[in-house]
């Protein structure tokens, strides 16, 4: 466990008695160390197949709450991140809606950019039917233009 940013850091620890001492970084004996290949086998074999209590994983759960999520997660990218990375970021953060905002007919299927920005904000994408998200975005004509040229 790492002490480094613990409040009884170099004090007697209030649960245990112990001074804790930052072992981070260099001041861990096995910095810039590392396990040999079969070391690696033997903690993986060591750990499969173990399944944490009910009591463990809430414990984990609460600790690790709200720690990496977002712009804490050492890997955010921003705004800088792939069409559908972006997409999924919307799904996961913009509530599903039963019908489509365009027609109100038809059930919402496909998450459509407003803007054409693609930027990180919920407001800028809407859930549409299959047909509306099409019709926006061109493709209808598309299909179209393709099923006259196949029919001829």
């Amino acid at each position: 466990m790492s002490t480094k940013n613990c409040k009884f850091n170099g004090k007697p620890c209030p649960n245990c008695g112990r001074v804790h001492k930052d072992k981070t970084g260099k001041n861990n004996p096995f910095y810039g160390k590392k396990h040999i290949k079969e070391s690696l086998i033997k903690m993986s074999e060591s750990s499969k197949g173990r399944i944490a209590s009910k009591e463990t994983r809430e414990k984990m759960s609460r600790i690790h709450k709200g720690k990496k999520l977002g712009e804490n997660n050492p890997m955010w990218k921003g705004d800088k991140v792939s069409f559908n990375a972006l997409h999924e970021w919307i799904r996961n953060h913009k509530p599903k809606i039963e019908l489509c905002e365009r027609c109100k007919k038809e059930p919402s299927y496909d998450l459509a950019n407003i803007s054409g920005e693609y930027k990180r904000d919920i407001n800028d994408f809407e859930w549409l039917c299959r047909s509306c998200h099409m019709n926006d975005d061109g493709r209808i004509n598309n299909l179209k233009q393709y099923q006259e040229e196949c029919h001829k």
